[in-house]
């Protein structure tokens, strides 16, 4: 398969990087495999057990557990660097939300359509998605007390954008 790809890629003047080309065997998730060098002729490619493409880790036991995370950790960072705009008492709620629509969750999900996830990796995405929207809608006044919106309540403010809050 490789000689079928160096070949063609020779007929458009393409050349394969022997340094900066790298390779990994995936496997089931859990199954994890050493990795060791591949020989092809007289070239030989490094083989790795995780790599960055895109902004996110791709490992080789198919998991997106640690991209997730760094996805998250991503979108706080995108949330803090726009704190200021949110807590805003000028900006009304529907432009905070339009803020948070174009430059928070996107950062969050950038990648996801390759994403596989498991319950767990949903509802951490989910989570972050309410702390930011309770941030924006704000709390409540119940019986006198002040208290954070409820997941059913901001389920209503959304519309039913996310039925399994």
């Amino acid at each position: 398969m490789y000689d079928c790809l160096e070949t063609e890629a020779r007929k458009i003047g393409l050349l394969v990087n022997e340094r900066k080309t790298k390779y990994m065997f995936m496997t089931a998730a859990g199954n994890i495999r050493k990795t060791h060098n591949l020989r092809i002729g007289n070239k030989e490619f490094e083989g790795v057990s995780e790599f960055k493409y895109l902004g996110n880790i791709i490992e080789n036991n198919n998991r997106n557990e640690r991209c997730i995370k760094e996805r998250i950790r991503t979108g706080n960072k995108a949330y803090y660097a726009n704190l200021q705009m949110l807590k805003s008492k000028i900006i009304s709620r529907r432009s905070k939300l339009q803020i948070y629509k174009t430059l928070i969750r996107p950062v969050v999900t950038y990648g996801a359509e390759t994403w596989t996830l498991t319950a767990a990796e949903e509802n951490a995405l989910r989570r972050f998605e309410r702390k930011i929207r309770r941030k924006i809608y704000g709390s409540v006044v119940d019986e006198g007390v002040w208290r954070i919106r409820y997941n059913n309540e901001l389920c209503k403010l959304m519309g039913g954008e996310d039925t399994d809050l």
